[in-house]
């Protein structure tokens, strides 16, 4: 069995020992074999949040998923859905900008 395919298993059964209280994304890539091992488990909201953990991890990192997004939804998502989505993620933003200045000053 690959290495990867074991890490995959594990991340498997890790995630679906419980699928109440965990989710899990890996992406593992081999380019000297042109493969691609994946798993992930949860809601497309769990995934979000993952997504949106390895962002604020890494700013340069971030800019990146957010550069791949952005090529993503302007090949698959219709501009009228795409407004709408940004509108939110901009109110969304401005609202936790809020919030954080709020929580600096106390």
């Amino acid at each position: 069995m690959k290495e990867a395919e074991k890490i995959i298993n594990q991340c498997e059964a890790w995630s679906k020992a419980d699928q109440k209280n965990r989710a899990a994304a890996v992406i593992m890539a081999d380019n000297t074999q042109k493969e691609v091992y994946m798993h992930f488990a949860g809601t497309s909201r769990d995934m979000g949040h993952l997504v949106n953990s390895l962002m604020n991890e890494d700013k340069e990192f971030g800019h990146d998923i957010y550069a791949a997004a952005c090529v993503y939804a302007h090949k698959h998502i219709e501009v009228k859905e795409r407004d709408k989505i940004n509108a939110v993620a901009s109110a969304i933003a401005e609202v936790r900008k809020e919030q954080k200045g709020g929580n600096d000053e106390k």
